[in-house]
């Protein structure tokens, strides 16, 4: 698996992940957040990958609060 990092301005948003046909994932980054709050968002989106998240149906709002709890892996 690969992962694309773009940084662009994103607006209301820190993050977005977007799963590619060839099974890696682009994230976009706001540009506009700090070094750590880059870092922050780049970490949030790992643990989106990591747990699979974009094959799960059902309650974003409980996907997300997964997301936010869980600490990604270290490698």
């Amino acid at each position: 698996m690969y992962i694309n990092l773009q940084l662009m301005h994103l607006g209301p948003v820190n993050e977005v992940v977007v799963e590619n046909e060839d099974g890696g994932y682009t994230v976009f980054i706001d540009d506009q957040l700090s070094d750590e709050g880059k870092k922050k968002a780049y970490r949030h989106a790992l643990r989106h990958i990591e747990a699979d998240d974009f094959s799960k149906h059902g309650d974003v709002g409980r996907i997300e609060l997964e997301a936010h709890t869980k600490e990604p892996r270290q490698g």
